[in-house]
């Protein structure tokens, strides 16, 4: 597999010595060309990845930027090989517009969910839930989630 590389992981086991397994290791980012690296050279943050069963895809969800902004990569190969990243969702003038992403659920038959969090906002917008009905190809805002003192991840 391209880019895997070996590493080992460690599972906890309440007090009793951690269980020490093998594992495989990708950093998607270290293959990216063009404008995410020459001129946009951001880190990414918050991952979240789902399996698409009726596409047999990988979706990966990230947070980049300052102030993070969601993106979206998919694997056809079961990780091997990533797309380059795309805004999740742009404005009429092309400029990201969701902001902080967590969440990333596959729901069924394509439908997928997600989080946004604009922290930068003014003034504050809460969590806003969005949808794709299309595997993540494109995607819909909802509506605001009041949440009190929680996460959309509680």
């Amino acid at each position: 597999m391209t880019g895997w590389k070996n590493c080992e992981i460690q599972q906890l086991n309440g007090r009793a010595e951690r269980i020490k397994r093998p594992a495989k290791l990708q950093i998607v980012t270290e293959n990216l060309t063009g404008f995410w690296t020459e001129e946009w050279n951001q880190v990414a943050a918050v991952p979240n990845i789902t399996y698409i069963p009726e596409k047999d895809q990988l979706l990966l969800m990230a947070s980049c930027g300052n102030p993070h902004q969601a993106v979206i990569l998919a694997s056809d190969d079961h990780g091997a090989t990533w797309s380059e990243p795309r805004y999740m969702h742009t404005d009429a003038t092309g400029h990201s517009d969701t902001g902080l992403a967590v969440g990333l659920v596959y729901v069924a038959e394509g439908l997928l969910l997600c989080w946004t969090l604009d922290y930068m906002s003014v003034p504050r917008e809460p969590w806003i839930r969005w949808s794709s009905e299309d595997g993540g190809q494109t995607w819909m805002k909802g509506t605001a989630i009041a949440l009190d003192r929680a996460f959309p991840w509680d």
